[in-house]
């Protein structure tokens, strides 16, 4: 299943482009590829990891919003994607230690952890 996300470039205080994103490697390509360095600030979720990778093999800076910082997005009274994308550009273009930045674990910890939590469920059985 193709995902679609909603992007807002700032660039000072006012919005550059907004628009929708295929969460695709070939979606993210076209779109962020042959962009200049920039910061790319992204919600926590289950293709941040793999984005956050992609993104910054072609040499933008990506921070991963924490769910706290999320939640804050989500209990705004104005909800819509692209406001909630645009509310995301422009925190971590004002101060990106608001996301409450996380790292993700490298790929070697997510199996070793993956490999104890399928050992426990055996065990259990």
């Amino acid at each position: 299943m193709t995902l679609w996300q909603k992007v807002t470039r700032i660039i000072t205080r006012e919005v550059l482009t907004e628009g929708r994103v295929r969460t695709t490697p070939e979606g993210l390509s076209q779109h962020f590829k042959g962009l200049p360095a920039t910061c790319i600030a992204i919600e926590v979720g289950t293709h941040s990891l793999w984005v956050k990778r992609l993104l910054s093999e072609w040499g933008h800076e990506v921070i991963v919003a924490s769910s706290r910082a999320v939640q804050l997005i989500a209990a705004s009274k104005r909800k819509s994607d692209q406001v909630d994308a645009e509310m995301l550009a422009r925190i971590a273009r004002a101060d990106p230690k608001l996301l409450s930045p996380i790292q993700h674990r490298d790929h070697d910890t997510y199996a070793s952890l993956l490999f104890s939590r399928r050992r426990r469920e055996t065990e259990t059985r």
